[in-house]
């Protein structure tokens, strides 16, 4: 997930990343999921698909100067 910040620059602030095609309630370590919901500049949620399917959705924070 080197290229991570470097992807979040395309997206705006208030922009979507949508990551489908996952299994719901995963345990094992998940990258992707980590850095979705991990990373400062992201607010994300998953939502069931179907029920043996899931998706991540995060919207992209505005900077904050602190």
């Amino acid at each position: 997930m080197d290229e991570a910040p470097d992807a979040l620059d395309l997206v705006a602030p208030g922009g979507l990343i949508v990551k489908d095609d996952l299994s719901p309630g995963w345990e094992g370590p998940d990258p992707m999921r980590a850095l979705l919901f991990g990373h400062p500049r992201l607010l994300a949620v998953e939502l069931l698909t179907t029920p043996a399917t899931a998706a991540v959705i995060a919207v992209r924070l505005e900077a904050t100067d602190a």
